[in-house]
């Protein structure tokens, strides 16, 4: 920001997801980081608004990878108080994304 400052131009762009505009059960770990992004965006963007500093919060559709998948290392909650996300983690965990999003299509 210090070069973006002295010429009184730039943009900064942030990458986020609607994990960053809606929250699914049993994923707080991702949206806390998404909504983070956000927030740091919005903030971000008022401050540098009469410096000629842009932001730009990029939130792409879903699109085919491995998020879910083998480069996901995590233990998916299996106490009985989650029982009634049973279909969500599963759909989670075979890669599927959440219901009613585009997931890993």
């Amino acid at each position: 920001m210090p070069i973006m400052r002295k010429q009184k131009s730039g943009v900064i762009v942030n990458f986020s997801s609607i994990g960053g505009l809606c929250s699914f059960p049993t994923l707080a770990f991702y949206h806390g980081t998404k909504y983070a992004v956000e927030g740091i965006t919005e903030s971000i963007a008022k401050e540098v608004k009469d410096l000629g500093i842009k932001t730009m919060l990029v939130e792409p559709s879903g699109f085919r990878n491995d998020w879910a998948g083998r480069s996901s290392n995590k233990t998916m909650p299996t106490h009985d108080d989650y029982s009634q996300f049973g279909d969500f983690i599963k759909q989670m965990a075979d890669g599927e994304g959440p219901a009613g999003t585009v997931g890993n299509r």
